[in-house]
C-alpha cells in the first residue's frame, strides 16, 4: 500500500495541479476512486495501475511490488514476492554487467592530426565496412536456418 501511495503522489505531482482531483481527471476516474486506492478499500485495476506508473514516470516493474503489497491471500502474496525477487535479481545482474564492463560501449576513434592547416582540433574518421556481394555464396550453413 505504501508503494502505491508514493506512486500516486508522484503521478499527482506531474499533473497541472498537485491534487488527487487533477489526477482523477487525468485518469478519467472519480476522486473517490483515488481515495479508495489510497486507503485500500478499492483495488486498482491493472490498466489504471500502469496509467498511474506511466504518469509518474516510474519504473513499470513497480507494478509487481504494488501487487505484492495489495495482495489479499497468502498464496497471492507469495507469488508476487517470488516474481519481485526474480525481477530484482535480474536487474542487479544487469547493473553489475554494465558497471563491470564500461569500456564495451566506448568506441575508439581514429585521430587524424594536421589534416587541415586551418583547424588545430582533432578530426575523427569512421569507416563503414561494405556488405558482401549478393552473389556471394558460402559453404557454411545459414545461421538463420534451423538445423536439419
Amino acid at each position: 500500500m505504501q508503494t502505491l501511495n508514493k506512486v500516486l503522489d508522484m503521478a499527482r505531482g506531474m499533473c497541472s495541479r498537485d491534487s488527487d482531483r487533477a489526477l482523477a481527471q487525468a485518469l478519467k476516474v472519480t476522486p473517490t476512486t483515488i481515495l479508495g486506492w489510497r486507503n485500500g478499500s478499492r483495488r486498482i485495476t491493472d490498466e489504471h495501475l500502469m496509467a498511474v506508473i506511466e504518469k509518474a514516470k516510474a519504473d513499470p516493474a513497480l507494478a509487481v511490488l504494488i501487487r505484492q503489497e495489495t495482495a489479499e491471500t497468502k498464496a497471492e502474496k507469495k507469488g508476487w514476492a517470488t516474481l519481485w525477487d526474480r525481477l530484482s535479481a535480474a536487474a542487479a545482474v544487469l547493473v553489475l554487467v554494465v558497471v563491470a564492463t564500461p569500456g564495451v560501449a566506448r568506441a575508439n576513434p581514429l585521430p587524424v592530426q594536421g589534416f587541415s592547416s586551418g583547424h588545430g582540433d582533432s578530426m575523427y574518421i569512421m569507416f563503414i565496412a561494405p556488405l558482401p556481394d549478393p552473389g556471394f555464396t558460402s559453404h557454411a550453413p545459414d545461421p538463420l536456418q534451423a538445423p536439419a
